[in-house]
């Protein structure tokens, strides 16, 4: 039996299969590091104007290092004892196009800029007044953008410990002052 021969005794349907299981490997060994990297945020007591949740001041470093969709999920949360507890969450709105040269705005970066999307998606728990809390921020990568199916998870960036909340429940800046 030749090689060719060998060859033919593998189905349509075994291609496929082997086709899928490289995809699979391919993509498990693709790292998303190679698309973006967040590499810290850190949450400052200074406000751009009104002391308020939105106008709170950002100090974020990332890299995006080729093009690609992607999404976000911030939360916010609460130091309980030994563990942490979301109080609040941010995701963005659909996809979004993210470029090498795009750039965070200057000077700085507010808190309304970097939890910008749908904050009441999950229901705003209160937080005593002085709670310990941080700002947790993971971005999704879809690197296949004629499969928008599948997306890969960043490793999630927590920022510094802080107090005063930055998610509330209500988007109006005129209320949600601290």
């Amino acid at each position: 039996m030749t090689r060719l021969d060998k060859l033919k005794l593998i189905t349509k349907w075994g291609w496929v299969g082997i086709s899928v299981w490289v995809f699979v490997f391919l993509y498990a060994a693709w790292p998303v590091e190679k698309y973006f990297v967040l590499k810290s945020v850190k949450v400052s007591n200074t406000y751009v104007s009104l002391v308020n949740a939105d106008a709170r001041v950002l100090f974020v470093e990332r890299e995006i290092r080729r093009p690609f969709l992607g999404t976000y999920r911030v939360e916010e949360r609460r130091k309980d004892g030994e563990g942490w507890t979301t109080v609040g969450a941010c995701t963005s709105e659909g996809k979004i196009p993210y470029r090498v040269d795009a750039e965070l705005p200057k000077p700085y970066v507010t808190a309304a800029y970097w939890k910008w999307g749908d904050c009441g998606a999950i229901f705003t728990f209160p937080a005593v007044e002085g709670s310990t809390l941080k700002l947790c921020t993971i971005h999704y990568v879809y690197p296949f953008q004629m499969m928008p199916w599948i997306f890969k998870p960043n490793k999630e960036v927590c920022s510094n410990e802080y107090t005063g909340r930055i998610i509330v429940q209500s988007n109006n800046p005129a209320t949600n002052q601290l």
